[in-house]
C-alpha cells in the first residue's frame, strides 16, 4: 500500500513534522507505532529543474526533427536548448533541467552540441520529471497545467516548488504540493488492519500517534425517493448502494488526479475510471462505475448459474459456477463479485451515463471465489481483509465530490441502498485503567488513556473507575474483540520504547543444546564455508511440476483445498523439484553454482499424515569430483567414524529423478539408505531445460543423520608418537564396480589401515580391457605402539592384494 503524504496532509496535516524530522526517522517512528514502513520514494528532483520562459523557437537549420529555443537566463541573456519535442514551438513556460542535475533512471545533464548546434541544459517531459509512467510524446509546457500569472512570478524558481489542486472535501480544491514523499507500507502486517488500506485511516494513526488535529469526511449523499429496480438474491451480501448518474461524459482525469494516483502505484485511465480507484485508495472502499447504456433491465445480484462465463477486463474468459456470486442485468453478467468486471459493460470514451456502485460482501467467500478463480485484484484484495459494510455510504458521497471537482454538470436519476444490518458487529468492552497500567507495565495517566481512545475514534463511558468502550465499526471486523486488544493500541500509540526495561525476578532453568538446531547451524556453516548459497522454497508443488521430474502418481499427494495459486496445489513430496526450478533460473546469471536446503517433505499414508526433515545439495557445474569430497567430508564431520558403503546405481522407481547408471545410495551397516545422490535424469534434466551432465544432486535424511550424531562416541586419543607411512597400489577392475565399496573392503584387511583414499581414476580401450578403469589406492597404515616396519607394510599390502582378487580385482601390471 503506497500513502503519499501530501494526501495524508488533506485529514492531518503534518507539514510540521516533515519540516521538523528527518523523513526515515519518521518512517521509523511510524514502524513502531502503527505498520512498517517498506520503502520511501521522493517525488521531486532536486533544485536544478527550474521554470524557464521560452523567448524565442524554431526549426534547428541542419535537423528535420530538433528544434532550437532560447530561454531567458535569470533576465541577463538568452541561452539555447536543442529540443527534440514540436510542441516546444508553442510553449510559453517550461521546465529545464541545467547542467548537474540527475533526473529519473539517473540520467545526468551535461552540456552537449547536437547537429552542430551548442545545447545547454534540457527541456523536460513529465515522465523525465516522475510524473507519470508512460513515456511522453512531447515536453511539458506548463501553461497546460498551472496559471500562466504563477508561472511568471515563479520563473527560475525550482519546479517542484508549484502547487496543485487535489480533490479536497465536498468536491473543492485542497492545494498541495507538487513535492512529496510516498511511504509504501509492507501489506503483511495490516493484514488484520483493513481500515489501513486508505489514505484516511492512514492518517488517522499519524493524528493519533503525533496528536494532530484531524479533519473527518462526512457524508453528504441523501438518498432520494426515486428507487432503481435492484435485487438482492444472496444474504452474502453485507450493504449495496447505487446510483444512476447521467450527463458525465467521460474525459480524461486533471492532471493533479494522475499524478496522485501514480504516485499510489496505479495507472491513470480516465476520469470515470480514475474516480473509482481514487475512491478506493482514499477510503479503503472498492467501487465500480460501468456504462448506464450497456445495462439491460434490472441489476441483481444473485449466485451464479453452473456454466455461466465472464469475458473480464483483462480479456480473460471466466466460467462459473454455483459457488459464486455475479451481479448481472437481465441478460449477462456483469461481474464476479467485485474481483473483476466484465468487458460488456465497461466505461469507455463514449460513455454519458454510468452506474456508481459500492458494496460489501462477505469476506471468506470472495477470497474462495478469488482462489478458485485464480484471479486477483485491487478490489479482492481488499475485501478479503473483512471491509466495515458502513463504509459503502461514505464512498459514495465521495465519489460524487470527485465528479464535482472534475466539473461535471451530472444528474442523478435514480439510486438504490441496501443494508444487512444482521452483519454488523457492536462491540463493547469494559476497560480498567489499571489493567492497561499492569498489562504495559507502566503507569499512563487516565488523561492519557482517554486522549489515545478519542484519537483512535473509540467512543467510551465512565461507570465507576473504569470505561465502557465502543469501537468503531472499522475495527471489529477482524481487530478488536477483547480488552487485551485495547490496551495493545494504548501501547503502540504511548510508544513501546516508554515502558522501562525490567529484569526477570524469577528463577530461570538452563536446558542443554537443541540438538536439532545445533546440527542444523553446524549443517548451514559447513556449507556457507564451502561458498554454498543456502535458498529457501515453498514447501508446496503441483502435480505438473511434479510430472516433470517423473512423477505422475498422485495417491499419496497432500492437496490444499485453498489454494492461493494453480503453482501451490500439494505439499512438496520431494526437494528437487523446487531446486531444479532454482537452478534453471540461476543458470541464465551464472555458469556455475551451488545451493543447498534445509526444509520437509510431506506426504500421506493410510496411518496419516507424514513428514521428514531433508537436507538437499544441488551443484550447476562439472566439478564432479570437488562436489563428491565436500559431501564424503560433510559425512565424516558430523558423524565421524561411521560404518558405510556405497551402491553405484539406483532403482527408477524409488528415484526417477536420478540417472539410472550414474547416481547411486549411501547404506548404513544396518541397510538403511542415508541419501541418494549424483547425476540426474536426462529426461528431467531436459523437462528443466539443463545439461544433465552438470547437474548434480544430493540428498540426506536430516532426522537419520541427527541420530547417528547423537549415537557417536567420541573417543579421545593420545597423538601418535609414531610415523604412519602409506602404500599406493593400482588395481584394475570392471567399470561398474563401485569404488567405495573397494574402499571399504581395503579398510576392514587390516587395523592398522586408518584411512583409504582414491589417487586416480584411468580409463583406456587401448592399455586397458573395454568397460574396465584402473584405480590407484593410498593407504596410510598407522601403529600407535610402534614403528611399522616395511615387512609388516609389505605384508598388509600383499593381504589387500589377495582380498581384492576373491571379487576378480586385480594388481595392475
Amino acid at each position: 500500500m503506497k500513502i503519499p503524504l501530501n494526501w495524508i496532509s488533506l485529514y492531518s496535516d503534518i507539514s510540521t513534522l516533515l519540516q521538523n524530522k528527518w523523513i526515515t526517522d519518521l518512517a521509523h517512528l511510524y514502524s513502531i507505532h502503527t505498520a512498517e514502513i517498506d520503502a520511501i520514494e521522493r517525488f521531486w528532483q532536486e533544485k536544478k529543474v527550474v521554470i524557464w520562459k521560452v523567448i524565442e523557437a524554431g526549426p534547428h537549420p541542419d535537423s528535420d526533427h530538433l528544434n532550437i529555443v532560447q530561454v531567458d537566463l535569470w533576465a541577463l541573456w538568452a541561452t539555447q536548448i536543442v529540443c527534440w519535442a514540436n510542441n516546444v514551438i508553442w510553449a510559453k513556460y517550461v521546465p529545464v533541467a541545467t547542467v548537474g542535475s540527475v533526473l529519473k533512471w539517473d540520467f545526468e545533464i551535461k552540456s552537449a552540441r547536437l547537429r552542430w548546434q551548442e545545447s545547454n541544459w534540457m527541456i523536460c517531459s513529465e515522465d523525465e520529471l516522475d510524473l507519470q509512467d508512460t513515456r511522453a510524446p512531447w515536453i511539458m509546457r506548463l501553461e497546460e497545467y498551472f496559471n500562466p500569472k504563477i508561472l511568471e512570478d515563479n520563473i527560475w524558481k525550482s519546479f517542484f516548488d508549484l502547487k496543485i489542486n487535489i480533490l479536497g472535501f465536498n468536491g473543492l480544491p485542497y492545494e498541495s504540493a507538487l513535492k512529496d514523499i510516498v511511504f509504501e507500507i509492507d501489506n503483511k502486517f495490516i493484514t488484520n488492519r483493513p481500515d489501513l488500506f486508505s489514505v484516511e485511516w492512514n492518517a488517522r494513526e499519524f493524528s493519533a500517534i503525533f496528536d494532530l488535529p484531524f479533519a473527518n469526511y462526512e457524508n453528504q449523499y441523501v438518498f432520494s425517493d426515486n428507487k432503481l429496480n435492484v435485487n438482492i438474491l444472496t444474504d452474502k451480501v453485507l450493504s449495496y448502494h447505487l446510483v444512476k448518474v447521467n450527463d458525465v461524459q467521460s474525459a480524461e482525469s486533471p492532471f493533479s488526479i494522475k499524478y496522485t494516483l501514480y504516485k499510489s502505484w496505479i495507472n491513470p485511465k480516465f476520469d470515470l475510471v480514475d474516480m473509482t480507484n481514487y475512491v478506493m485508495t482514499e477510503l479503503g472502499q472498492p467501487m465500480h462505475a460501468f456504462d448506464a447504456d450497456k445495462i439491460v433491465g434490472s441489476i441483481t445480484v444473485r449466485p451464479a448459474k453452473s456454466g455461466e462465463t465472464l469475458l473480464a477486463l483483462n480479456w480473460e474468459t471466466y466460467k462459473l459456477d454455483e459457488r459464486d456470486t455475479v451481479i448481472a442485468d437481465d441478460v449477462k453478467v456483469l461481474a464476479i463479485w467485485w474481483i473483476i468486471w466484465g468487458q460488456d459493460s465497461a466505461i469507455s470514451d463514449t460513455t454519458k451515463d454510468i452506474y456508481i456502485e459500492s458494496a460489501c460482501f462477505e469476506a471468506s467467500s470472495i477470497r474462495l471465489s478469488a482462489q478458485r478463480l485464480w484471479v486477483r485484484t485491487d478490489s479482492s484484495t481488499r475485501y478479503e481483509k473483512s471491509l466495515d459494510p458502513l463504509l459503502t455510504y461514505k464512498a459514495l458521497s465521495r465519489a460524487l465530490d470527485f465528479l464535482k471537482f472534475v466539473w461535471k454538470n451530472w444528474d442523478i436519476s435514480g439510486d438504490f441502498e441496501y443494508l444487512n444490518k444482521s452483519a454488523l458487529k457492536n462491540v463493547e468492552l469494559i476497560l480498567d485503567p489499571e489493567f492497561v497500567r499492569t498489562k504495559i507495565g507502566v503507569f499512563i495517566p487516565n488523561a492519557e488513556i482517554e486522549r489515545i481512545l478519542k484519537a483512535l475514534w473509540f467512543e467510551f463511558l465512565h461507570k465507576d473507575s473504569k470505561y465502557i468502550v465502543t469501537v468503531p465499526s472499522w475495527r471489529v471486523t477482524k481487530d478488536i474483540s477483547i480488552k487485551e486488544d485495547l490496551a495493545e493500541e494504548i501501547w503502540r500509540v504511548y510508544w513501546y520504547d516508554k515502558v522501562p526495561e525490567t529484569p526477570m525476578i524469577w528463577e530461570q532453568i538452563v536446558y542443554g543444546d537443541n540438538k536439532s538446531l545445533t546440527l542444523r547451524q553446524n549443517t548451514q556453516n559447513y556449507f556457507a564455508w564451502k561458498g554454498w548459497l543456502e535458498v529457501y522454497n515453498y514447501s508446496f508443488s503441483n502435480e505438473s511440476l511434479d510430472e516433470k521430474i517423473g512423477i505422475t502418481d498422485n495417491k499419496n499427494a497432500i492437496r490444499i483445498l485453498n489454494a492461493y495459486s494453480n503453482e501451490f496445489t500439494i505439499l512438496r513430496r520431494k526437494m528437487i523439484a523446487n531446486l531444479l526450478v532454482n537452478v534453471a533460473d540461476n543458470k541464465k546469471i551464472w555458469d556455475s553454482f551451488s545451493f543447498f536446503e534445509i526444509s520437509k517433505i510431506e506426504w500421506k499414508e493410510e496411518s496419516g499424515f507424514k513428514e521428514m526433515p531433508k537436507i538437499a545439495w544441488i551443484s550447476y557445474s562439472t566439478a564432479f569430483a570437488a562436489f563428491q569430497s565436500d559431501m564424503i567430508w560433510f559425512i565424516n564431520s558430523m558423524i565421524p567414524n561411521i560404518a558405510y558403503s556405497i551402491k553405484q546405481w539406483t532403482s527408477l522407481d524409488s528415484y526417477p529423478y536420478l540417472h539410472p547408471n550414474k547416481s547411486g545410495e549411501l547404506i548404513l551397516s544396518n541397510g538403511d539408505v542415508l541419501w541418494y545422490f549424483w547425476y540426474i535424469n536426462p529426461q528431467v534434466a531436459t523437462n528443466f531445460d539443463l545439461d544433465d551432465s552438470k547437474v548434480l544432486y544430493f540428498e540426506l535424511d536430516f532426522k537419520s543423520l541427527l541420530d547417528l550424531s547423537q549415537q557417536t562416541d567420541h573417543v579421545f586419543k593420545d597423538l601418535p608418537k609414531y610415523p604412519w607411512i602409506d602404500r599406493e597400489i593400482n588395481f584394475v577392475m570392471n567399470e561398474n564396480t563401485a569404488t567405495w565399496e573397494v574402499v571399504w573392503i581395503i579398510k576392514n584387511v587390516n587395523p592398522l589401515i586408518k584411512n583409504v583414499r582414491v589417487v586416480d581414476t584411468y580409463r583406456s580401450e587401448e592399455k586397458l580391457w573395454i568397460n574396465k578403469k584402473s584405480v590407484t589406492f593410498a593407504a596410510y597404515l598407522l601403529d600407535y605402539e610402534k614403528t611399522i616396519t616395511d615387512d609388516e607394510a609389505l605384508s598388509i599390502q600383499n593381504s589387500i592384494i589377495k582380498e581384492l582378487s576373491k571379487i576378480w580385482i586385480e594388481l595392475r601390471k
